[in-house]
């Protein structure tokens, strides 16, 4: 997905027939994704009183749905489809994930035994798909007066530094810490610099290196 593109995703089930009822939160990482709409699917008792949106400044949508009579065909059905716009490029398996909070992902079958709940995304072939691996991202805002923000993606958790160095090829600024797995990001304020101008940042691990440019352009 790119910056600024806008899209839809489908959340769909083989197995709904064999489900009682299910509930998750959905986490999305708002740095990298804005929700502009939600649709309901192929399942005739579904709508929007199923959601829960009260979370979403803090990247959560919650969802949970009761079979409530309504039969319920096999095969694969849509449940419902949300409709996001990306603020960076990155990918869906970065932005996207469980979380256990406020409503943890479980399901149930009409003897009332308890499911697991999983996601995986597949593109439109419906192939899985993983993680593109390591991503730096442009900082944001570029050029910056008083801080701006660098973003990056790893694979796993591991250790890993962020450089900055000015045109001279001089280390102006460096971090080096273990993060974790996905989308990560790290505020560079105006002081931890050395002047107006152009700045090369690198971020490197053991297995990749990737360097930008990036602009201050001085304080208010």
């Amino acid at each position: 997905m790119l910056s600024g593109e806008t899209f839809t995703v489908d959340f769909f089930s083989s197995d709904l027939h064999q489900v009682n009822g299910y509930q998750f939160t959905l986490g999305f990482d708002d740095r990298l994704l804005e929700v502009k709409g939600v649709e309901m699917g192929d399942v005739a008792d579904m709508s929007e009183e199923n959601f829960g949106f009260g979370a979403l400044a803090m990247g959560k949508i919650i969802t949970s749905w009761n079979k409530s009579g309504a039969s319920v065909s096999k095969g694969d059905l849509v449940l419902f489809s949300l409709t996001f716009q990306a603020k960076r490029n990155s990918d869906l398996v970065t932005a996207l994930k469980f979380s256990d909070r406020p409503a943890i992902p479980e399901a149930y079958n009409a003897e009332n035994e308890h499911m697991q709940v999983l996601f995986q995304i597949e593109d439109e072939g419906g192939k899985p798909v993983t993680s593109g691996g390591y991503l730096l991202y442009q900082n944001i805002p570029n050029p910056f007066q008083d801080e701006t923000s660098i973003g990056f993606s790893l694979p796993k958790k591991e250790e890993a530094s962020l450089r900055i160095y000015d045109l001279s090829g001089r280390l102006v600024y460096q971090h080096r810490a273990q993060f974790e797995k996905g989308y990560n990001e790290i505020q560079i304020a105006q002081s931890a610099l050395s002047g107006n101008g152009m700045y090369y940042y690198q971020l490197s691990t053991e297995a990749f290196t990737e360097t930008r440019k990036m602009m201050l352009s001085g304080s208010r």
